[in-house]
């Protein structure tokens, strides 16, 4: 029988001493990165980033933890300085990230990041291109899931600028998707632009029948 071999003790107490200095690390680099955003917009924005795209992408690392913060941190930092164009950068600075992200939680921070670009004022038109470029790479990425609620994003936001057959279009094509999936929830989302459109052009009869 093989000898089993155990763990030295004394190893694994250098491991966790390092982990601990690490996360301190990156702890007190989130602070300062804060702190800079009352004091020097410019640089807040670099510390996150500085975060964000250079930790470690093992999810199982705990000071993964820290880049996700600081994503939310610099997305609602963009929304108060009103920096739309500055958004819609960020959601493709963090696609090289995503492919060791769960796929549930990139989806809540890309659709958390279109959230935060509709905050800004007069951000519509740049929104539609955010969702389109979006759409894009998820139908490259294989990411249906995220597609089609980005695509019902889209659909809304050319309802609200007057677009009514692009959306109309593009809801067609996406119900016979979502059906084939069973997602009750988003067929019910997708319903009612369906007939939030067929209002607005005064078909009253569809409206009333979706």
């Amino acid at each position: 029988m093989a000898d089993v071999q155990m763990a030295d003790p004394m190893d694994v107490d250098v491991e966790v001493q390092a982990s601990d200095a690490s996360a301190k690390y990156f702890e007190d680099k989130f602070d300062q990165a804060r702190d800079l955003e009352t004091k020097d917009s410019a640089q807040a924005i670099k510390a996150y980033k500085d975060i964000i795209l250079n930790m470690p992408q093992d999810q199982d690392d705990p000071q993964a933890k820290f880049r996700e913060k600081a994503i939310y941190a610099l997305g609602d930092h963009l929304v108060n300085k009103g920096l739309a164009q500055e958004i819609s950068t960020l959601s493709k600075d963090l696609r090289p990230l995503f492919a060791d992200l769960p796929k549930a939680k990139t989806a809540k921070l890309v659709r958390h990041l279109i959230d935060l670009l509709a905050k800004t004022s007069n951000s519509t038109a740049l929104q539609i291109e955010m969702c389109k470029d979006c759409i894009k790479w998820c139908t490259g990425e294989k990411r249906t899931f995220l597609r089609h609620r980005v695509e019902t994003r889209l659909a809304a936001l050319y309802l609200h600028e007057m677009r009514y057959q692009d959306s109309l279009e593009l809801l067609t094509r996406l119900l016979s998707e979502v059906k084939k999936l069973d997602d009750k929830l988003l067929l019910v989302e997708i319903h009612l632009i369906e007939c939030r459109i067929h209002y607005a052009v005064q078909n009253l009869p569809k409206a009333k029948a979706g």
